[in-house]
């Protein structure tokens, strides 16, 4: 028996705990020692993770650990100038990757935040 579109989101809606929100945002992909591997922006966001689009060319495998910087807006009140950012950098692991046209799609996974 073949699931319905309906049927699938629920499923997929079941697998995460948090909910995303749309969010782009400037990121690097970083090996551990802190060499850039990819350049991106991210298009959504939760507490455990994050959906990031780089380069074709970027391609990152499953399951590889990386670290993950993320340029946010200090703040979003329109007093603050929106150029002002600051970085957030996670320890995180690749958990999926997909082709959309000439970007790869990365699912990240938080795995901890780092100072």
């Amino acid at each position: 028996m073949n699931p319905t579109l309906p049927e699938l989101s629920v499923v997929v809606a079941e697998r995460r705990r948090c909910r995303r929100a749309p969010a782009s945002y400037p990121v690097r992909v970083c090996h551990a020692r802190g060499r850039i591997l990819a350049r991106g922006r991210t298009t959504n966001i939760s507490e455990d993770g994050v959906h990031v689009l780089v380069s074709a060319r970027d391609a990152l495998e499953t399951g590889r650990e990386l670290v993950l910087e993320i340029d946010v807006p200090l703040s979003a009140e329109r007093r603050v100038r929106r150029d002002r950012t600051r970085t957030v950098r996670y320890r995180s692991r690749v958990i999926w990757t997909e082709e959309i046209g000439p970007m790869i799609g990365v699912g990240i996974q938080f795995v901890e935040k780092l100072r």
